[in-house]
C-alpha cells in the first residue's frame, strides 16, 4: 500500500501543468471615480435682490418664493405664504403690483375655496390689501378670475365655504365697487340661490331654502345674505346719484353780457349780431382795438376785400 502513494505522488508531479493568463490587475477593486454634471435650473438660481430688503419677507423670501407656497398641500405653509405676501405688500407694495400682479391675483385668488378656515380668513385679508395697493382698472383684467372664484364659494357644497363667500364679497364691494356692479348679473343668481330655489324650471317661482346649518336659524342666514345685497344696491343707488350731480355740474348756463358795445367782454354764447353795436373813434394817439374776428362770425365779408 505504501508503494502505491508513492507512485500516486510520483505520476501528479510528472504531469503537465499548464499556465494560463493572469487575471488583471485590480478586478476586485470598487471605482470611486465618478463624473459630475451641473444642473442649470434658472427659477431657482435667479439672484434675489439682497441690498433691498423691503422685497423680501421675514424670512427672506421673495414674493414668487411666497406665492409658491400657496400650491402647496400643508395649511401651514399656506398662511406662511399669504403672510409673506402681506408683509411686502406693507414694505414694497410696488414689487408685487407692477412686477407680479397677475400671478398674485390667480395664486392668492385660488385659496379662496380652501377646506381650511384660517386659509380663506387669510386669502380674504390679502385680497385686500393687494386691492387697495394696486388700483381698480388694473384688476380690470384678472376681475373675470376672481369673479370666478367667488361663483366658485357661493355655490359650494361645503356650507362653511358659502358662509364665507359673503366675506369674499364683502372685500369685493370695499375695494372694487365699480367692477362688481358691473358684473352684478353675474353674481344676482348666486345670491338668489343661497336662500331660494327654483319650483320648476320652466317657471320664475321660488321657494326658500332651510339654514346650510343648525348653528344658526334661517332667519339669521337670509339676513346675512340679503345684508350684502342692500350693500350692492346701495352702491348703485350712490353711483347713479353721483352721475346725475356731475352731469348738472356741467350744465352752464348762459351769463348775463357785461358790455354789448364791445364783442371781446361778451360771455354769452346766444347774442344775436343784431344787438353787438361797434362804436369805435379812431385816435392816432391811442391804439385801437377792432374786433374782425367776432365780425366775421356775425357778418358776412367779401373775399376781394381780404386782400
Amino acid at each position: 500500500m505504501g508503494g502505491n502513494s508513492r507512485k500516486f505522488k510520483k505520476a501528479e508531479k510528472s504531469k503537465i501543468k499548464l499556465k494560463g493568463a493572469k487575471l488583471p490587475k485590480g478586478t476586485n477593486v470598487t471605482k470611486t471615480n465618478f463624473k459630475v454634471r451641473k444642473i442649470v435650473i434658472p427659477e431657482q438660481l435667479k439672484q434675489r435682490n439682497l441690498s433691498d430688503p423691503s422685497a423680501l419677507s421675514h424670512r427672506s423670501l421673495t414674493a414668487k418664493d411666497c406665492l409658491a407656497k400657496l400650491k402647496q398641500n400643508n395649511p401651514a405653509s399656506k398662511c406662511d405664504g399669504l403672510r409673506g405676501v402681506r408683509e411686502i405688500l406693507g414694505k414694497l407694495p410696488t414689487e408685487i403690483t407692477e412686477n407680479n400682479l397677475s400671478l398674485a391675483v390667480k395664486s392668492i385668488a385660488s385659496v379662496a375655496v380652501d377646506l381650511e378656515r384660517d386659509v380663506r380668513r387669510d386669502c380674504y385679508k390679502t385680497l385686500g390689501l393687494l386691492f387697495a395697493a394696486a388700483k381698480e382698472e388694473n384688476i380690470l383684467p384678472f376681475f373675470d378670475v376672481l369673479l370666478s372664484f367667488l361663483r366658485c364659494a357661493m355655490t359650494h357644497i361645503q356650507p362653511r365655504i358659502q358662509e364665507d363667500s359673503l366675506l369674499l364679497l364683502d372685500t369685493y364691494l370695499m375695494y372694487l365697487p365699480r367692477l362688481v356692479l358691473l358684473n352684478r348679473d353675474k353674481i344676482f343668481p348666486q345670491f338668489l340661490d343661497m336662500i331660494s330655489k327654483l319650483r320648476n324650471e320652466s317657471k320664475p317661482e321660488r321657494t326658500l331654502t332651510l339654514s346650510l346649518n343648525k348653528q344658526q336659524t334661517n332667519t339669521k342666514w337670509r339676513t346675512r345674505v340679503l345684508m350684502r345685497l342692500i350693500g350692492m344696491l346701495k352702491i348703485l343707488i350712490d353711483r347713479k346719484r353721483g352721475k346725475k350731480e356731475l352731469a348738472e355740474d356741467r350744465e352752464v348756463e348762459p351769463m348775463e353780457v357785461e358790455d354789448q358795445s364791445n364783442p371781446f367782454a361778451t360771455k354769452s354764447t346766444q347774442i344775436s349780431s343784431a344787438t353787438l353795436k361797434i362804436d369805435n373813434v379812431f385816435d392816432v394817439k391811442t391804439p385801437g382795438y377792432f374786433p374782425l374776428i367776432k365780425r366775421n362770425l356775425y357778418e358776412p365779408c367779401a373775399l376781394p376785400f381780404l386782400f
